[in-house]
């Protein structure tokens, strides 16, 4: 099988509340995502 082609997309997705980390240092209102279609 050969690839024909490579596409890659980027997107943030938002969260329905945000999310923290390390005892409330860190917060998160969406995450960071990668889309690829070989």
């Amino acid at each position: 099988m050969k690839i024909a082609g490579i596409t890659v997309w980027h997107l943030d997705l938002p969260l329905s509340k945000p999310y923290w980390l390390s005892g409330g240092r860190l917060k998160f209102e969406r995450l960071d995502s990668t889309i690829v279609r070989i």
